[in-house]
């Protein structure tokens, strides 16, 4: 997002763009295991967040995701 808001001020082409406060990560907790958490920090009234409990199928679900973003930008 802050780069496609740094190519828009620069080109003047598109539109800037705002955080909206939704995230989401693995957890990692050791001995193979993994959680995932997700959520929206903005929300009102109160910000909030689901997590899923750590586990062995999550955390391959971790190295999936890893190799994978790897191999795409690397």
């Amino acid at each position: 997002m802050v780069a496609h808001n740094l190519a828009a001020e620069i080109t003047g082409d598109g539109t800037m763009t705002q955080f909206q406060g939704d995230g989401a990560c693995f957890i990692e907790a050791g001995d193979g295991r993994a959680g995932f958490g997700s959520g929206n920090f903005y929300a009102e009234p109160a910000p909030w967040m689901k997590l899923k409990q750590a586990g062995r199928l999550l955390h391959w679900g971790k190295v999936a995701y890893e190799k994978y973003w790897l191999y795409k930008w690397f």
